[in-house]
């Protein structure tokens, strides 16, 4: 009933979103508020949870390993958000036999709209469990992971940052596979090397725009052009 009255009631609005970059100001899933909450998780509760997992015995000294398992809860939680937001879609045109007809294309576009503005009441506990049912498997030598609030919190607010991003319309989306630092996408963390444009390990991913692959938050990076050298086979 929910989604029939929600399809009625954004008939009068399709022409006025399609083929440009609407934003709904009365919502707090609007675009700009969700790349605010990205930020966020990196400058506020990625730092709640470093704090947290200093606590814990075994890993106190193990700050690669806190560092690159915050770093894996944000791809992880992206990886997890794409694939359920596929499968909703999947699902919907299945059941309801979608073509390519005119009047399938506009119920697909009142259901993307009714995905994105209701983001914020979404159960995310489904993305959560994978989630973490990643990190326990991968690091069951840690068995307090488990009870870290912190890390429980971080996980649930990235779970629900990605879920949000990944219902734009193109979806928003991650980027760590560049090795070449570059300036307007990335910043290099403090320990990086300043000379080097070498990434050698991604801190943070940079955050795209998927309708013009604008970053709109940059990714955090350690440079080393050093780690080149150490790791270059030395010739006979």
């Amino acid at each position: 009933m929910l989604l029939a009255q929600f399809l009625l009631a954004e008939q009068a609005q399709r022409q006025l979103e399609r083929g440009g970059k609407f934003e709904d100001l009365n919502q707090v899933s609007r675009p700009t508020e969700l790349i605010r909450g990205y930020s966020s998780l990196y400058s506020q509760a990625r730092i709640d949870a470093l704090d947290a997992l200093d606590n814990i015995a075994e890993m106190s000294d193990a700050d690669d390993l806190k560092s690159k398992l915050l770093f894996s809860v944000v791809v992880l939680a992206f990886r997890y958000a794409q694939n359920q937001a596929r499968d909703i879609r999947n699902k919907i045109k299945q059941i309801l036999q979608l073509s390519d007809d005119k009047s399938s294309i506009v119920l697909e576009e009142t259901i993307e709209k009714y995905l994105r503005t209701t983001i914020q009441k979404y159960d995310v506990g489904k993305i959560n469990f994978e989630v973490e049912n990643q990190l326990w498997t991968t690091l069951y030598d840690y068995p307090r992971l488990k009870s870290c609030q912190e890390l429980l919190k971080y996980i649930n607010s990235a779970c629900r940052t990605a879920w949000g991003l990944a219902n734009q319309t193109p979806p928003y989306y991650i980027e760590f596979q560049t090795t070449k630092y570059d300036k307007q996408i990335h910043e290099r963390f403090h320990t990086s090397d300043n000379e080097s444009e070498t990434i050698i390990e991604y801190i943070w991913p940079c955050l795209i725009d998927g309708r013009d692959r604008a970053c709109v938050a940059k990714g955090v990076v350690i440079t080393d052009e050093r780690y080149l050298l150490v790791s270059k086979p030395q010739s006979s």
